[in-house]
C-alpha cells in the first residue's frame, strides 16, 4: 500500500486516516509495506489547536511535533486494536535535524554539527525486546539492510548500510565508520 503524503503537518491527520482505510481493507493473510510520509514538522511551522506550546520557533517545532505524534499514535492504536502490531514491524526515521540558533544558525541541511545530523530512528519489531536507546552511532543509510534483515530477506552484497539487527538485539556490534558530507 502506498499512502500519499501531505504537503505539511496538515495533512498528517488525511494521511493517517488513508493509512488506516488502506490497510483496514487489505487480507489479513497476506503481508504487505505501507509506506507513510510526514512532511511535519517541517517549516514553515504550522499551529495546531491543541499542540500549542507558545510563538518561540522551538515551541512551533515541538507543536508539530506533537501534532504528527498524536496521529502517528492513532495509527499505531488502530493496529494494536485490529491485532496488528502482533506482526507488524514499524519504523519511524526523520531525514534531518534543525537548528535553532546554535552557531548562529535557523535551518538544517547547512552544516555537519549534532543539532542537524542526529535524528531518531525508532525500529519496533514484535517480539523483539525494547531498548529505550542505543548509544551506539549509526547511520540512517543502515535502514534499508535492518528493514531486509529484520524480515529474513536477502541483503545485496553492494549495499552501502548494514544491518543493525545485532546491536537491536543486545548483540556486541562495531558499525563501520560513520561519515557526513556537506556540499553547498
Amino acid at each position: 500500500a502506498r499512502v500519499a503524503p501531505g504537503a505539511d503537518g496538515k495533512f498528517i491527520k488525511e494521511s493517517v486516516d488513508l493509512a488506516i482505510d488502506t490497510l483496514g481493507q487489505l487480507p489479513k493473510d497476506r503481508p504487505f509495506c505501507a509506506y507513510l510520509y510526514a512532511v511535519a514538522p517541517h517549516r514553515p511551522y504550522a499551529r495546531h489547536k491543541g499542540f500549542e506550546f507558545g510563538d518561540s520557533l522551538t515551541d512551533l517545532y515541538d507543536g508539530e511535533i506533537a501534532f504528527t505524534d498524536h496521529h502517528l499514535g492513532r495509527l499505531f492504536d488502530w493496529l494494536e486494536q485490529t491485532g496488528g502490531m502482533q506482526n507488524t514491524m514499524i519504523v519511524v526515521m526523520a531525514d534531518h535535524a534543525e537548528s535553532f540558533g546554535e552557531r548562529g544558525v535557523y535551518r538544517h541541511s547547512s552544516q555537519l554539527f549534532n543539532d542537524q545530523t542526529h535524528v531518531p530512528m525508532i525500529f519496533y519489531v514484535p517480539r523483539l525486546p525494547s531498548q529505550l536507546r542505543v548509544p551506539d552511532y549509526v547511520s540512517t543509510i543502515d535502514l534499508g539492510s535492518t528493514i531486509l534483515h529484520a524480515l529474513d530477506l536477502q541483503v545485496p552484497d553492494d549495499y552501502a548500510g548494514v544491518t543493525l539487527w545485532p546491536l537491536m538485539r543486545g548483540v556486541p556490534f562495531t558499525h563501520p565508520p560513520v561519515y557526513g558530507e556537506q556540499t553547498l
